[in-house]
C-alpha cells in the first residue's frame, strides 16, 4: 500500500511538473509579441531620453555627444536654429522637409519639433530605426531550451526511477519461479508488490496442496498429484498472463479507432493503414481467445472439438505473420503441399502447432538461407517436413527449448524477447494432443523437424 501511495504521489508530482512546464512554454510563446512590443517601447523611450539630454547641454559640446549617440544607435537626426544647420546625419539644408521621407518598413518612430536650449529655439528632426532583434530572440530561445532541458531531465529521472521500481519485481518473480520449479518454497522471499504477492499466495496454496496430498496417497500417487497440481497451476498462471496481453491490445484498437475518427478525408492512406493494423490486432485477440478456450478446465472437451481445416491456407497465412522477420533476414521460403482434401482436426491446436513450427524455423534460421516447408498426404496420415539451416549456437538454443520454464532463465542476449523460448516443448505436446509423432534431426547446421498426424484425429 505504501509503495502504491508513493507511486501515486510520484505520478501526481510528474504530471503537475509537466503541466507547469507546458504552461510556461506556451505562455512564453504567446507573450512573445507583447514582450517584443514592450522592448521596442523601452528602446524608443531610452533613445528619446538620451536625445533630450544631449539637446539640453551647451551647443559647443552637443555635436560630440550626438556623434556618440548616432554611432551607438540606429538614429538619423538633424538640428538647426532656423538660420544654420547645427548637426545632421543626412543631407539637409534650411527649408528642407524631411518628415515622412524615411523608409516606413525600417522605422520605429519619426518625430520633429522645437526644443529650447538656453533661450535659443532649435528645430529638431529624428528617426529611430528598428532595434536589433538578435539579443531578444536569443533570450527567448534560451528560455524555451531551458524549459525543454528541465522537462527532459524530469522525464529521464522519472524513467530511471520507475524502471527500477518495475524491473525489481520481475527479477524477484524469476528467482521465485526457479525456486518453485525445484519445490524450494521456503526459500521464496515475500514481497509487497502485486506480482510477487500473487505468486507467493499461489505457491503457498500449492505447498499446502502438496502437503495434503502427501498425507493421503502413496509415493507414486503423490508424485502424480504434484505433477497434476503443477500443470493446473501453470495453466492458471498462463491464462492470467494471456488475459493481461488482451487488455493492451484492446486498448490499442480503441486508440486507433479514436485516431481514425480524427482523420479527415485527405488522410485516406493513413486511415487505411490504421484499419489494417486493427484487423491484425483483432486476429491476434481471436487467436488468444482460441488459446484460452484450450486452457479452460474442460480442456480435453475443447481439444476434441473438430472441424475441417485447409492445411495449405493455414500455412500460408501463418508464414504471412512472419513476413517482416523473413524480409529482414533475407530468408527464402519454399512451400509445397500435396493436393488433398481438408483434414478434420481441432483447428486451434493445429494452428498453434504450425505457428510454433514456423516461429522456430524463422527464429533460428541463418540469414539469407532457405526455409523449406513440405506437406505430404500418405494414406490416412499427413506428414509435415520443416527444414532450415542454422548455426551451431542456435541449434543448442533450439534443443534447450525442449525444456519448460527455460523462459525464466537469464537470457542476457535478448534471444527470447519476442517469444516464450519453449518452442520444441510446445511442439512435442501439441503433436501428442493431435495423436501425432514428433522427430527432430540435427546434422551440423541442417535442422529437420518432422511431424506426422492423422487426417481425422
Amino acid at each position: 500500500m505504501k509503495k502504491n501511495k508513493r507511486l501515486k504521489q510520484l505520478a501526481t508530482l510528474i504530471a503537475t511538473a509537466y503541466v507547469i512546464i507546458a504552461a510556461l512554454f506556451l505562455a512564453n510563446m504567446l507573450s512573445l509579441d507583447g514582450r517584443f512590443a514592450q522592448k521596442e517601447q523601452a528602446y524608443i523611450k531610452d533613445i528619446e531620453g538620451k536625445i533630450k539630454e544631449v539637446l539640453a547641454i551647451n551647443l559647443s559640446e552637443m555635436n560630440g555627444q550626438l556623434d556618440d549617440l548616432t554611432n551607438t544607435y540606429a538614429v538619423e537626426i538633424t538640428i538647426d536654429d532656423g538660420v544654420d544647420v547645427l548637426y545632421n546625419t543626412v543631407n539637409y539644408q534650411i527649408g528642407d522637409e524631411l518628415f515622412g521621407s524615411a523608409n516606413k518598413f525600417m522605422t520605429l518612430i519619426e518625430s520633429k519639433g522645437q526644443f529650447d536650449n538656453e533661450g535659443k529655439v532649435l528645430n529638431v528632426w529624428y528617426v529611430i530605426y528598428k532595434m536589433p532583434e538578435g539579443a531578444f530572440y536569443q533570450s527567448f530561445f534560451n528560455q524555451q531550451i531551458f524549459l525543454i532541458i528541465i522537462a527532459f531531465a524530469l522525464l529521464s529521472t522519472a524513467t530511471i526511477f520507475l524502471s527500477r521500481i518495475f524491473i525489481k519485481p520481475f527479477r524477484k518473480i524469476r528467482k521465485a519461479i526457479e525456486q518453485a520449479q525445484d519445490f524450494n518454497f521456503e526459500q521464496i522471499e515475500g514481497s509487497d508488490d502485486a506480482i510477487n504477492k500473487e505468486f507467493g499466495d499461489f505457491t503457498d496454496k500449492l505447498q499446502d496442496g502438496i502437503h495434503a496430498v502427501s498425507r493421503q496417497h502413496t509415493e507414486l500417487e503423490t508424485q502424480l498429484q504434484v505433477e497434476r497440481e503443477r500443470l493446473n497451476n501453470t495453466l492458471s498462471v498462463s491464462r492470467s498472463f494471456i488475459h493481461d496481453f488482451k487488455t493492451p491490445l484492446h486498448q490499442l484498437i480503441l486508440e486507433n479507432d479514436f485516431f481514425i475518427f480524427q482523420l479527415d478525408e485527405t488522410n485516406a492512406e493513413v486511415k487505411q493503414l490504421v484499419e489494417i493494423n486493427n484487423d491484425v490486432i483483432g486476429k491476434l485477440i481471436h487467436n488468444l481467445n482460441d488459446v484460452l478456450r484450450l486452457m479452460k478446465d474442460d480442456v480435453y472437451t475443447e481439444i476434441q472439438a473438430k472441424e475441417a481445416v485447409s492445411i495449405e491456407s493455414m500455412i500460408i497465412e501463418t508464414v504471412g505473420l512472419f513476413k517482416p522477420t523473413i524480409r529482414l533476414n533475407k530468408l527464402k521460403v519454399n512451400i509445397s503441399v500435396d493436393d488433398m482434401e481438408d483434414i478434420f482436426v481441432n483447428k486451434p491446436t493445429l494452428q498453434l502447432l504450425i505457428h510454433n513450427l514456423i516461429s522456430n524455423m524463422v527464429q533460428y534460421a541463418k540469414p539469407e538461407s532457405k526455409i523449406i516447408i513440405e506437406v505430404f498426404a500418405e494414406n490416412e496420415e499427413v506428414q509435415f517436413n520443416f527444414h532450415n539451416e542454422s548455426s551451431l549456437e542456435n541449434t543448442e538454443y533450439l534443443l534447450a527449448s525442449e525444456q519448460i520454464f527455460n523462459v525464466v532463465m537469464d537470457q542476457s542476449d535478448g534471444r527470447h524477447e519476442f517469444s516464450g523460448g519453449n518452442g520444441l516443448f510446445l511442439i512435442k505436446d501439441l503433436a501428442t494432443i493431435l495423436s501425432g509423432s514428433y522427430v527432430l534431426k540435427i546434422d551440423g547446421e541442417s535442422v529437420d523437424i518432422i511431424i506426422t498426424i492423422q487426417k481425422e484425429v
